[in-house]
């Protein structure tokens, strides 16, 4: 009830809008960077935009790193990176779980415990939003995506056990069946979606971007969601979806004396063996591309930042860092836009038309089926690998 009142405060006093991070985790399954990972030899060098820092993190325990360089725009998802990645080589899971808010703590414990760790990475008191409110709902809840939630969920409450049985099922068709078109639960899901994920939360979440204007013109983004949640539930299980349970029961799922969360988290303690760079990107993540060493990774992971620029921009990044990847090496790129939308990188040049085309086509692109690569995360539609021909 706390977090539902500090979340509606923010939004009826307008302060959501200054929460520095627009998402405080990243709802996608980095399986897919795992098995690309584990099917290459010896130490791996790995690019990824910082996010949430979710991705980066998990990615730096599944094989042995030589490298890892992380990117972004947004000086707090740098910082919100830098603390998961200490995380995993200072803290035991327990206390990740509760620093992060997935796990009770006392706000003022929690409050002591963030500003040594703030003091220990030299990083701003304020650099993820007021550090009370941070410290009363920990880093992974203090996005402005993770802000609206807590209303989400109010919504629920008229069938509040029916959404707990749904929840607690783990057969897809069984799922599907009580979330289909006519039925009660999805009636109430599509009307709090319609409540929540408004035209002015698409703006919050996406600022005014190709992505939003997207969300504007072609698809409401609380349809998209309803599509999401439906595909989700549709092909996976609930009680193991993490990214379901935390989204839709505010919580991650207690199984006996383990959670199943975000699989980052629950990684014993492990020292730091790899090469870590921290880049902020202020210039255009184009040139700061251009500035890395050429072909000096095995994967590139871009998120769906593409999503959010115009094609001039995507052509400019998909040639850059075509060039920084080894011969053999993949581009991984997620979007939220469908096939309206779509990004159609299979058909998009990876050379500006100004530059000549010393390598017309260096990637050979592949769509891929999120249901196939067992990828629970659900808020990007899309997903695209470019591996650099040999």
């Amino acid at each position: 009830m706390l977090n539902i009142q500090i979340a509606e405060h923010c939004a009826e006093s307008n302060h959501i809008k200054t929460l520095p991070l627009r998402f405080g985790q990243m709802r996608e399954d980095a399986q897919i960077e795992a098995k690309i990972l584990s099917e290459r030899q010896g130490r791996q060098t790995v690019l990824t935009t910082a996010s949430a820092g979710c991705t980066a993190a998990y990615v730096s325990t599944v094989v042995p790193l030589s490298k890892l360089t992380v990117v972004d725009q947004n000086l707090s998802n740098l910082a919100l990176t830098k603390i998961k990645l200490y995380l995993l080589q200072d803290a035991f899971p327990s206390k990740r779980l509760k620093l992060l808010g997935h796990l009770p703590m006392d706000a003022k414990m929690r409050k002591r415990s963030l500003q040594c760790l703030f003091d220990e990475l030299e990083l701003p008191e304020e650099i993820l939003g007021p550090l009370d409110y941070v410290a009363l709902n920990g880093p992974d809840l203090c996005g402005r995506f993770e802000a609206l939630l807590p209303t989400l969920r109010e919504h629920f409450k008229i069938h509040k056990k029916s959404w707990q049985n749904l929840l607690n099922l783990d057969v897809p068709a069984w799922q599907a069946r009580l979330l289909g078109p006519n039925s009660p639960l999805k009636h109430n899901l599509d009307d709090a979606l319609d409540t929540v994920f408004n035209q002015d939360a698409c703006f919050l979440l996406f600022g005014d971007t190709p992505l939003a204007r997207y969300f504007a013109q072609e698809k409401a983004l609380s349809t998209y969601l309803s599509e999401r949640l439906y595909w989700a539930f549709k092909n996976f299980a609930a009680t193991s979806n993490p990214y379901l349970q935390q989204m839709l029961a505010g919580r991650y799922r207690s199984l006996g004396s383990e959670i199943d969360c975000a699989p980052w988290l629950t990684v014993p303690v492990r020292p730091q063996d790899f090469d870590l760079n921290f880049i902020h990107i202020q210039n255009g993540l184009a040139k700061t591309l251009a500035r890395q060493e050429e072909a000096s990774y095995d994967l590139i992971n871009l998120s769906n930042d593409l999503d959010y620029l115009e094609k001039a921009d995507q052509i400019k990044i998909l040639a850059a860092a075509a060039k920084l990847l080894k011969p053999g090496g993949v581009l991984l790129l997620r979007s939220m836009l469908d096939t309206a939308g779509s990004l159609n990188v299979e058909n998009m040049p990876t050379m500006p038309s100004s530059e000549p085309a010393t390598s017309p086509n260096p990637l050979a692109w592949q769509k891929l089926e999120k249901s196939d690569w067992e990828d629970r995360g659900f808020l990007n539609s899309q997903i695209y690998l470019g591996v650099k021909k040999i």
